[in-house]
């Protein structure tokens, strides 16, 4: 018997047949990478997830700059309050109008 060229075709389908175990190797691999992409964009420390939280950190460490930075005024402020009654007796003055006895209080409106 002659091989002709359709003989030839179906020899070679015959010999790159897998078998039904490689096929569902195949299946289970897929599904499990699969999986693995599900639970990048969808479980728990997804990539979203990663970004919104970055996001958050550098707000709240704009935050905290800013309230460092308040609290070295503050320290400053009661060290000055601490070294003598001026920084307290000006500060009185300013913030509550303290006079002391025998000072009269006089008052320039602004001119508009």
């Amino acid at each position: 018997m002659p091989l002709n060229l359709k003989s030839i075709h179906y020899l070679n389908r015959q010999s790159r047949r897998e078998s039904p175990l490689s096929w569902l190797i195949a299946v289970i691999l897929l599904l499990l990478i699969l999986g693995l992409f599900v639970q990048l964009w969808i479980g728990t420390g997804t990539l979203p997830g990663i970004f919104f939280v970055s996001q958050d950190i550098a707000a709240q460490q704009k935050l905290n700059q800013a309230l460092r930075k308040e609290n070295d005024q503050r320290i400053q402020q009661i060290k000055s309050l601490k070294g003598g009654d001026e920084e307290l007796e000006s500060m009185a003055r300013a913030d509550i109008g303290m006079l002391k006895p025998g000072e009269i209080f006089y008052e320039i409106p602004a001119v508009s």
